[in-house]
């Protein structure tokens, strides 16, 4: 009886071990246990190369740790060569810090020449260089095939993966090559090649906007190229006929450029190339001209995180934390000081300007602003602030907003410290901007001209808003300065000693208009003669920074549009306008007046 049931169950105990024996054995027919996650993520090998990218490794690195699939299951193959900067540096201390988190890594740098002989620059395409890529891109596609990998996926450095399940919605296509839709921040330009002229290369269309915009059509799309971010399923029957070598396609008569042969490659075996925009993949830098040097390109990769700060938040590119990135050294910039106004409740400001600051290089001192909603008719009296008789606001003809003198009173208060500490010269900046890309290389060439000139000067504006149709004017020997007409906004200026007397000399607080009203006052350049009048010196020399350096973080028809100065309520006539000049009912706003300034931004901050 024992030995017909041990003959019964021999069977049943063989399977059982086979059984558990697959789950050890990614490759066994009998499957993968119920706790392995292995057949869920098929094997990637990542490649990527990279040649004077120092500034922008540590984010692209960055994004690349913080992609959602397991880094067992996926392999590296990396190559870097010809490098003028710290390229190599940065990739060494990367390879070695994440060296046992990924399945492999297969890393060289080579050769130790910092140029190709037929280049322009740092940045060109020569000759050489592009039979280089081919020849890396040619291997990295050999060893794919013949080890490891299900799928290849090809990456520039210049690209970034916000979106962490990247591969998982790429593989979802079941696509032979399919790239994710990157762009540009604030362009059209993105790696999408909607159509291809005679010579093989892209054109954009109305469908290519459409595609780009990702407000009309969404999905996936068949296009003629792909380039920048492409993944390729090693499985598909025909992809061993992908190549990216021109001697591998005979039939190929265009040029020899590696995405044009590919493309040809994949034609010839009519297999199509998709772009997918069903998501939001992340940023890509637009391609710097050949002639450019690394410097611009670096200049490209900081404009981008500028502008991210400021419409994202807080740093929304993430780097890898075994590849921090360069910061400049912090200056002033040849200036005393440098300010920096925030409001106490808006520490969101704050935390994004210091990150800015730090991007440029930007040694600042915080200035607390001076908070309109504390303000109370006994401390306007107290700092004896007196509403010039009959002002009323250009636009919505109301009398000054709490947040206009508090305002006023935070660059007032900077003028009076840069006075007492004896400064020669400062700046001040407001809290809610962005700068323009170069800004702190124009800033400091801006300053080089005039020291090298002896510029006679008071007031240099550095951001703002054009009134009227007053042309500006060339100042000799400035390559970054200009004459000013009329105009609007104080986000940033720079004062001299002179500039700052003659401001506080003017006593404004016993006559206080707007305070980017006081300013062309002060030059001369305001229409409004009747205000004029209350000042009988208006001999500021002033300036403004073409192009500016600095311009508003949003505009009032823009979403997300905040202003602390109109969100404020209209001041108590009663205790700041000149006795006998207007009554209380003359300049109170009607009920409907309010209803429309709590309703609408401020016409003010418009472009």
């Amino acid at each position: 009886m024992t030995v017909v049931v041990g003959i019964v169950l021999r069977p049943v105990w063989i399977i059982f071990v086979l059984s558990c024996a697959a789950a050890f054995n990614p490759f066994s027919p009998f499957g993968y246990d119920e706790g392995d996650y292995r057949h869920l993520y098929p094997r990637v090998q990542i490649t990527f190369f990279a040649r004077n990218k120092a500034h922008t490794l540590p984010y692209f690195l960055g994004q690349l740790e913080e992609l959602e699939y397991p880094k067992d299951r996926i392999s590296l193959y990396v190559r870097t060569d010809h490098n003028s900067d710290d390229t190599v540096k940065v990739l060494d201390a990367w390879v070695e810090g994440v060296r046992t988190l990924y399945n492999s890594i297969d890393y060289r740098s080579e050769p130790t020449e910092s140029s190709y002989a037929d280049e322009e620059g740092p940045l060109s395409w020569s000759a050489m260089r592009n039979a280089e890529i081919i020849t890396l891109k040619e291997e990295a596609l050999a060893k794919a095939r013949a080890g490891w990998a299900d799928y290849v996926f090809l990456l520039d450095c210049d690209y970034f993966l916000i979106y962490r399940r990247t591969l998982q919605s790429l593989m979802l296509e079941k696509q032979a090559v399919v790239s994710p839709m990157l762009r540009s921040y604030g362009t059209n330009f993105s790696n999408v090649c909607e159509s291809l002229d005679e010579e093989g290369y892209c054109l954009q269309s109305d469908v290519y906007s459409t595609i780009v915009s990702r407000e009309v059509r969404t999905g996936s799309f068949q296009v003629p190229m792909v380039s920048g971010a492409v993944l390729i399923d090693l499985r598909h029957t025909d992809s061993g006929y992908l190549t990216f070598d021109k001697n591998n396609l005979p039939s190929h008569d265009g040029a020899a450029n590696d995405l044009l042969i590919f493309a040809a490659s994949a034609h010839n075996m009519q297999i199509p190339l998709f772009v997918d925009n069903k998501r939001f993949y992340g940023y890509m830098l637009e391609p710097t001209d050949a002639s450019l040097t690394l410097q611009d390109d670096e200049e490209t990769m900081r404009d981008l995180l500028l502008n991210l700060i400021a419409d994202e938040g807080l740093m929304p590119l993430l780097y890898s934390p075994h590849a921090q990135p360069r910061s400049p050294k912090p200056s002033r910039f040849g200036f005393d000081q440098i300010y920096l106004i925030n409001l106490a409740r808006r520490p969101e400001r704050l935390a994004k300007m210091r990150q800015a600051f730090a991007l440029l290089g930007i040694e600042y001192q915080l200035w607390p602003a001076v908070d309109g909603r504390n303000l109370s008719e006994d401390v306007l009296m107290a700092r004896g602030v007196r509403m010039m008789p009959n002002y009323e606001d250009p636009y919505f003809k109301r009398p000054l907003k709490l947040g206009e003198i508090g305002c006023f009173l935070s660059h007032y208060d900077i003028w009076r410290d840069a006075k007492q500490n004896g400064y020669e010269r400062v700046i001040v900046f407001e809290d809610d901007l962005r700068f323009h890309k170069y800004a702190a290389m124009q800033l400091e060439a801006m300053v080089a001209d005039m020291d090298a000139t002896e510029l006679d000067w008071d007031l240099i504006y550095l951001g703002r808003k054009r009134e009227g149709n007053q042309p500006n004017g060339a100042v000799p020997g400035q390559r970054f300065i200009t004459t000013v007409g009329y105009s609007y906004w104080t986000l940033g200026y720079a004062l001299s000693a002179r500039g700052v007397n003659k401001l506080l000399a003017a006593k404004p607080l016993e006559k206080m208009v707007a305070v980017d009203e006081f300013l062309p006052i002060m030059f001369n350049k305001h229409p409004r003669q009747d205000w004029n009048a209350h000042f009988e010196r208006r001999d500021l020399k002033a300036f403004t920074a073409e192009p500016l350096i600095v311009e508003p973080e949003r505009f009032a028809n823009q979403q997300k549009y905040v202003t602390d100065t109109e969100d404020s309520a209209v001041v108590s006539v009663n205790s700041v306008v000149a006795a006998g000049s207007v009554s209380h009912e003359e300049a109170a706003p009607s009920a409907s007046m309010l209803n429309t300034l709590s309703s609408q931004s401020a016409l003010r901050t418009e472009l």
